[in-house]
């Protein structure tokens, strides 16, 4: 074995194209033995012995790849960068190296794939873009850190990215698992992200005097998290450490399926949730109190929990008493209720609640979905699998349908204007009754098939 190479990444069959096996690292030479495609060494050392099983189950010689340190970008403070349909294989290095002064501005990422390494933008960097690009088999996806914590990232743009199997390979499992990171910053933009099998979709997260500030997180797709390495295995989250500026942040018309908890947050300035939905996750929409600091607000319009394991809604703040909190939740869908499947807890009580206990909840400063629905939002789910984004529009007969309050969004998921019908639609799609203009988003090589009478304008 050569003097020095990442013992987590060994390749069978490199070719041009990228086409190459990634081998899986065995625990014993019985478990290369009994598994296609693994590989094991007793020490790694350079005159060590390196067993192989190939993914073919033929002879190994002239056919394995190892990396050796790889690569990493270091953008020495500069400006004005641009990567432009590439792609990288990075050894378990960062796209970006994050070093002490290693910021940049106005660095934009698109069309790229970016395996087996994430993109870690320096302490201060600005105005950054990543775009249409394929992130994947790495510890973290894009991961916004701050350190020390008044130097965070800001005015940066992530939008239209597929981001999978995040700390899922040996060497990358961690607690830190995020598709999408975030300490601190403001004037950020997450969307129309795809997210699957990763230790969480998007993670925000602000330290003690670390502000976080006009922050949107919208029209993005999570599906499948995973608890690998500590993962929460969380959809959509916004957490923090202490007292710092938290405003302006807000999600809005975001999926999410089979995760652990949907949607949380647990912060003391107000976060907006609008239009989403949470489908066969534990807890739809969770919110806990943070010790260190003094409230924890939420609102919430027009959301929709569908078959949460635990509960609907986890209100958990039991550091807070009535008055020094707010959850402002109303005109959302719940289905099914059947039995204690809302939760409410302050320095005062402790209640699992059925759907009419917690309706008639009464706290000052608080909305307890007076004006929601329980019932099935019946939706589509075309596929079969609610695996598809696709799945969860609504019909004709959904009781969503003009059920929801103008919270000013102007177009749903799929750029349908809003209002379509007498109300807006609770969730992610509002059903079109008319002559509604749509928008969409072509990529290069789309081929757009026309029936008679459709007409395209393009601006």
């Amino acid at each position: 074995m050569p003097y020095s190479f990442n013992s987590t990444f060994l390749f069978e069959d490199v070719a041009l194209g990228a086409s190459y096996t990634l081998l899986t690292a065995g625990s014993s030479i019985q478990n290369v033995k009994d598994n296609a495609g693994y590989y094991y060494s007793a020490d790694w050392s350079t005159d060590g012995t390196l067993y192989v099983h190939c993914s073919d189950g033929n002879a190994p010689t002239g056919r394995i790849v190892v990396a050796a340190w790889g690569c990493a970008i270091n953008t020495h403070q500069a400006d004005y960068i641009t990567f432009q349909d590439l792609d990288f294989y990075f050894n378990g290095e960062n796209f970006i190296y994050h070093g002490d002064d290693e910021y940049c501005t106005h660095l934009t990422i698109d069309g790229c794939k970016i395996f087996y390494g994430g993109f870690h933008p320096g302490d201060g960097s600005s105005y950054l873009t990543v775009n249409n690009c394929e992130i994947a088999w790495t510890a973290n996806g894009i991961y916004n850190v701050a350190s020390p914590e008044d130097t965070a990232v800001f005015n940066y743009t992530y939008t239209n990215n597929t981001i999978h199997d995040i700390g899922v390979r040996v060497g990358t499992q961690d607690a830190d698992a995020h598709g999408i990171g975030i300490q601190g910053g403001h004037d950020g933009v997450i969307a129309d992200n795809t997210f699957y099998n990763c230790g969480s979709g998007v993670t925000l997260y602000s330290y003690d005097g670390q502000d976080m500030y006009d922050t949107f997180i919208y029209n993005n797709f999570v599906r499948d998290t995973h608890q690998l390495g500590g993962a929460n295995g969380h959809g959509l989250e916004f957490n923090n450490d202490g007292t710092s500026v938290q405003t302006g942040v807000k999600f809005y018309y975001n999926i999410v399926t089979e995760a652990q908890n949907g949607y949380s947050s647990k912060s003391e300035d107000e976060v907006e949730f609008y239009n989403n939905i949470a489908h066969n996750c534990n807890h739809s929409y969770a919110f806990l109190s943070d010790p260190q600091a003094s409230s924890h607000r939420v609102k919430l319009r027009n959301n929709i929990s569908y078959n949460p394991t635990t509960y609907h809604i986890w209100w958990s703040c039991g550091d807070f008493a009535e008055g020094s909190y707010s959850i402002d939740s109303d005109y959302n869908n719940f289905y099914p209720t059947s039995g204690d499947d809302f939760y409410f807890r302050d320095s005062g009580e402790t209640t699992p609640c059925t759907y009419a206990e917690w309706q008639s909840l009464s706290k000052s400063g608080c909305t307890f979905d007076d004006n929601s629905v329980d019932a099935d939002p019946a939706f589509v789910n075309a596929g079969g699998f609610y695996d598809l984004d696709t799945d969860f529009q609504i019909p004709t007969g959904s009781p969503c349908k003009d059920a929801g309050v103008n919270v000013g969004l102007g177009t749903d998921y799929w750029g349908t204007a809003i209002p379509s019908g007498a109300a807006q639609d609770i969730g992610v799609h509002e059903y079109d009754q008319g002559d509604t203009p749509h928008k969409a988003i072509l990529k290069s090589g789309t081929k757009l098939i026309l029936g008679s009478g459709v007409k395209v304008v393009i601006k």
